[in-house]
């Protein structure tokens, strides 16, 4: 699962790096490779959206981590997490940047600075995966409710109560 997520998370942003330096000398300024590179995240995320449709567990939650810098004492660490709105939500980000890809194809045809866009929507992919992917909060830190948030006049009548 975890070589999944990467994959899925690391595809767009190597085919930004290979656009950049190479697209200019590829077959149709290389618009194909970021293309190819989301949709192979695309096949991906939908994999993973199935296993995880199929095991039926509304409490999954998985969270992979591991130490990023670890400076005498101070460490700093990084993580993927990954529940149900997460398998939802890559398949979301995948469709549409696959899409997108697609379409710029035909719309941008013939613009000076084909190659470079393509580049910059891999850039633009990878940042929406890993916005979905990334495990934000500090470990240790628990998301808490104000009680005034609960018991505000706006939050009753949202939910129809009084």
């Amino acid at each position: 699962m975890v070589t999944t997520l990467v994959l899925i998370l690391l595809l767009p942003i190597v085919g930004f790096t290979l656009q950049m330096f190479f697209g200019c000398r590829l077959p149709r300024k290389g618009d194909w490779l970021p293309t190819g590179l989301i949709g192979i995240s695309l096949v991906l995320a939908t994999i993973t959206f199935v296993q995880t449709l199929g095991a039926f567990d509304p409490g999954l939650k998985q969270q992979f981590r591991w130490g990023w810098i670890d400076f005498s004492g101070f460490t700093v660490g990084m993580g993927i997490l990954f529940d149900n709105l997460t398998a939802v939500m890559l398949m979301v980000v995948t469709i549409v940047s696959f899409l997108v890809h697609l379409f710029s194809i035909g719309y941008m045809h013939g613009d000076v600075r084909y190659s470079r866009y393509f580049g910059y929507l891999g850039l633009f992919s990878f940042s929406t995966t890993l916005c979905h992917l990334v495990r934000s909060r500090a470990p240790g830190v628990r998301p808490s409710r104000s009680r005034r948030m609960r018991s505000s006049p706006s939050a009753a009548s949202c939910s129809g109560t009084s």
